[in-house]
């Protein structure tokens, strides 16, 4: 959560799949969880965080999302910057 807030600083966290606890907590009530059929959609609207299941990491790669690592059980990606919506 503190890496994404770093890197982008008030965007919108997402968990995507099941609900994470630990997201939620450090977010401070702010993450929210999608349903992964919704997640190509709302990761091509960025910018924005996302929380992903490992196993779902290679679609995020493959929807141009930057991977900046594992944290805890899920892969944190974010989408485009504003700067790079321009």
């Amino acid at each position: 959560v503190a890496a994404a807030e770093t890197a982008l600083p008030g965007a919108p966290l997402y968990t995507v799949g099941k609900r994470s606890f630990s997201a939620e907590f450090y977010a401070r009530g702010q993450a929210k969880t999608i349903d992964a059929n919704a997640f190509p959609q709302i990761a091509a609207g960025a910018p924005a965080a996302f929380s992903v299941p490992p196993d779902m990491a290679p679609l995020a790669e493959k929807l141009g999302l930057q991977n900046l690592g594992a944290y805890g059980r899920h892969v944190l990606f974010l989408g485009a910057s504003k700067s790079e919506m321009n």
